[in-house]
């Protein structure tokens, strides 16, 4: 299983390629892809694509809601109201995944302040940095967070949008 497959280089999905005309008789891969237009054309041919839409708001806070109690269990009867899950569904943009570690966030800072995560805060203080002076110190400023970003994992793709 291959998460975040369309984010290969181009050199890893030849590899990919080659290994998968290699092993097709003994192996199957699973690839997850949040663009399927970033794969190169023999990959694709090679797959059986199956779209898998993003779960609703509702679907979000079923699952959030199972977790929370599932957790609550588990963690001095901590439990997660339907205000700071309705919060989090909303927030996460229909990404189950954000949404979870939202969630995880929230319970570890015991308010709704956690919610949103330590990147997406960093983006906004560049955003607000760049809107309040434009200016070579400034600037200096801004490129050091987001090279701190970059440097942390987060891409550029994620960071301008």
């Amino acid at each position: 299983m291959i998460n975040e497959a369309d984010k290969l280089t181009k050199d890893a999905q030849g590899g990919l390629r080659r290994t998968m005309e290699k092993y097709m008789k003994n192996c199957r891969m699973i690839l997850i892809s949040n663009n399927i237009h970033k794969l190169i054309n023999p990959i694709r041919s090679r797959c059986l694509n199956i779209r898998v839409p993003a779960p609703e708001k509702n679907e979000i806070q079923e699952v959030l809601t199972e977790v929370g109690r599932l957790e609550s269990t588990n963690l001095n009867n901590y439990v997660f109201t339907p205000e700071v899950i309705n919060k989090i569904a909303s927030t996460s943009n229909r990404n189950l995944r954000l949404a979870l570690i939202q969630l995880q966030a929230s319970r570890h800072s015991k308010n709704t302040e956690g919610m949103l995560a330590p990147y997406k805060k960093e983006i906004k203080v560049i955003s607000e940095m760049i809107h309040k002076e434009q200016s070579p110190n400034m600037l200096k400023s801004i490129r050091d967070k987001f090279y701190d970003l970059l440097v942390n994992c987060i891409d550029g793709q994620t960071i301008i949008k």
